[in-house]
């Protein structure tokens, strides 16, 4: 949840970022939402590597704390390729820590409650995903873009340390029979 929450956020952030901090105009935004899109497909195309190396637990709390590193990054209003780095390092933490949840959700239900589980999972990852569009939006008119970065990304090194701990264990737990994870 506070991985979508983060990510929502940023969306629109980035936006108002890209405009008054950097100067650019709102042109590059499509730009670094390519580049976000990248790091989507780079997650997508390595994570079955990192799911081999990395017990889950970690793997869920590198990547959230990865995404959380790079959003704080943005208070010091680095120049625009180092903006486009942060952004595909963000699309290929989400992708990650989304990817492996999901793949959680899957293996620890029992199949009769297969798709009710995972319509609460996509329902508990999308509306904090709206819900701070809206939240950005109205924490832009009282704090600075940057403090509102910093916010989020310590939410996320936050959310990432809870993961470490509550997913501590689940490898045995969902996967006992099997001796590898594929994702």
């Amino acid at each position: 949840m506070a991985v979508a929450l983060g990510l929502g956020g940023t969306l629109i952030l980035t936006l108002d970022y890209l405009q008054n901090e950097l100067e650019v105009g709102t042109s590059q935004f499509g730009l670094v939402i390519a580049v976000l899109g990248i790091g989507i497909i780079l997650g997508g195309a390595i994570l079955k590597k990192l799911s081999g190396a990395l017990p889950t637990n970690r793997l869920v709390a590198l990547a959230i704390t990865i995404n959380g590193l790079a959003l704080t990054f943005f208070v010091i209003q680095p120049p625009l390729g180092i903006v486009l780095g942060l952004a595909a390092i963000i699309g290929f933490s989400f992708v990650v820590s989304r990817a492996v949840l999901g793949t959680l959700t899957q293996a620890i239900p029992p199949d009769s409650l297969q798709g009710r589980v995972q319509g609460a999972f996509d329902l508990v990852f999308q509306a904090p995903f709206v819900l701070s569009i809206g939240l950005a939006g109205a924490m832009l008119g009282v704090l600075p873009v940057q403090t509102v970065f910093f916010c989020y990304g310590m939410m996320l090194i936050f959310t990432a340390y809870l993961a470490l701990r509550l997913l501590q264990g689940i490898d045995e737990v969902v996967y006992a029979d099997r001796t590898t994870v594929e994702l």
